[in-house]
């Protein structure tokens, strides 16, 4: 798997991943509440989260998406509050973590297991972003390239004034929850849960 360098990879230890669902998702009233209020915080700061990001509909994954990005690449005082007084913190799951499927968040916490135990580094990009170096990326555009109304893939414009990435998360729909979760990433043509099972296996 090609991987793009990030050289400000932190690191964070999951204590709790919320109720399991079948397909793998947290899913919890508070998280749920914690979408809209972030939808909601995020007019103003990049792209605006148009629409119901809890509906199962097309808009309402391009809605959820937008205030999946407009969350990490804003992070509010409480978030870094949660950074700091994280044991440890990967790809902002400190306080990225609400809108993450329980599957994800294990498979992460299993490749960092193994390349603390290796002395490697595996998890060397960020998922979110695709890129080098976060500094001034913002979200300029949601496309939604694929939907079954059960799951989504959307393309990621993301883009400070000198770059343009574009990154490809894949969404599920837990009815239980009655809201979306990031379940996976394509990085580079690959998923990068498979990528991660390669690299548990060995074969990466």
């Amino acid at each position: 798997m090609k991987k793009i360098l990030i050289p400000f990879l932190s690191l964070f230890l999951i204590t709790a991943c919320g109720n399991k669902t079948e397909n793998g998702a947290n899913a919890t009233e508070a998280d749920s509440a914690a979408v809209v209020e972030n939808m909601e915080k995020a007019e103003g700061a990049g792209e605006a989260a148009d629409g119901d990001a809890t509906a199962q509909t097309k808009e309402g994954a391009k809605a959820f998406i937008k205030t999946v990005y407009n969350t990490y690449l804003n992070p509010t005082k409480e978030d870094e509050d949660k950074i700091d007084n994280a044991e440890i913190n990967l790809f902002g799951m400190a306080y990225m973590d609400q809108y993450m499927s329980d599957i994800l968040l294990e498979k992460i916490v299993d490749a960092n297991d193994k390349q603390i135990a290796d002395d490697e580094l595996f998890l060397d990009y960020d998922i979110w972003t695709n890129s080098q170096d976060n500094t001034g990326l913002k979200l300029k555009k949601v496309n939604c390239i694929e939907y079954t109304g059960e799951t989504a893939t959307l393309e990621v414009i993301l883009a400070n004034d000198s770059w343009e990435s574009k990154v490809y998360p894949i969404i599920e729909y837990n009815k239980e929850s009655g809201r979306w979760f990031v379940y996976d990433f394509f990085v580079n043509g690959k998923k990068f849960i498979r990528s991660i099972d390669d690299y548990l296996d060995g074969e990466e």
